[in-house]
């Protein structure tokens, strides 16, 4: 699976596309949410509870995104 994204954000760090390659892109995408949350949580910009269902929602997206259609 070949995904084609920037290499990073303005103002961000991050993997280039030829990194994100192969299964373990979802692996590095799942740690960078998570820590996102985790410093959003910190700052109080959202509540722990906010947080776990934002993260609930998360992974069914990521989930929906990444198995194949079926016909």
């Amino acid at each position: 699976m070949t995904v084609s994204l920037p290499a990073t954000a303005p103002g961000r760090a991050g993997p280039g596309p030829a990194e994100l390659d192969g299964p373990r892109w979802v692996d590095r995408l799942n740690r960078l949410l998570h820590h996102e949350i985790r410093a959003a949580v910190a700052d109080d910009i959202l509540t722990s509870a906010e947080a776990e269902q934002l993260r609930a929602r998360l992974v069914l997206v990521i989930d929906q995104a990444i198995t194949p259609a079926r016909p």
